[in-house]
């Protein structure tokens, strides 16, 4: 049996960009070798991403039948720095009502109350693609309250539970997924040390 190591960098790509690429690897394998699996060895990748991105940014309200969008700035936070971000009426422009976001460390929820509303009904709706639920802990539905509401859920700041590694060599095109365990902003370093577990049949 043939073993070959193959070491791909996505910043020495042919074409794409660093997380979606097409590399060359003629120069890395034998043509008179017929390959018929592949492993992921190991990685190292950037965990460069924001917490809230072009992804997650846009917190519609309606107030009175007319919803109104909230883009947050994009970035990381905890849940008491985005609370502290959304109680600055600044960043709440159009916006009628009082609003404020209060983060219960105890618990990991974040509760919103509006004032100012003559007890009339405020929407909060996190059923647009780019919503921010996951995140404050709320489902992506429709939640009507006129005084407090409080998340559903846990708050996440940590999205990126798990990483895909894809190539379209192989069936579904997924060939290996990485749990990462350390939370910081650094690299996610992955070392397979179970080869004949983990490797996918080469699908062309």
């Amino acid at each position: 049996m043939f073993n070959d190591i193959i070491f791909i960098n996505s910043y020495n790509r042919i074409s794409g960009t660093t997380n979606n690429f097409q590399f060359d690897i003629s120069n890395q394998i034998r043509n008179n070798i017929n390959y018929e699996n592949i492993v992921l060895v190991n990685c190292s990748i950037p965990k460069t991403y924001y917490l809230i991105n072009e992804t997650s940014n846009e917190l519609i309200i309606n107030e009175q039948g007319i919803d109104k969008t909230i883009y947050i700035q994009n970035g990381n936070y905890s849940i008491l720095s985005l609370c502290n971000y959304l109680n600055n009426p600044i960043n709440l422009p159009g916006l009628i009502y009082s609003y404020n976001f209060t983060a219960n460390i105890t618990t990991g929820k974040i509760s919103i109350t509006v004032s100012n509303n003559n007890s009339n009904n405020v929407i909060l709706k996190f059923t647009n693609e780019n919503n921010p639920a996951l995140i404050i802990g709320f489902d992506e539905m429709e939640y009507t309250f006129n005084n407090t509401i409080t998340s559903t859920n846990l708050c996440n700041f940590e999205l990126t539970n798990s990483i895909n590694i894809c190539s379209n060599i192989v069936e579904n095109e997924i060939l290996f997924n990485i749990t990462p365990n350390i939370l910081a902003y650094n690299y996610i370093n992955y070392q397979n040390n179970q080869f004949e577990h983990t490797n996918k049949k080469i699908s062309k």
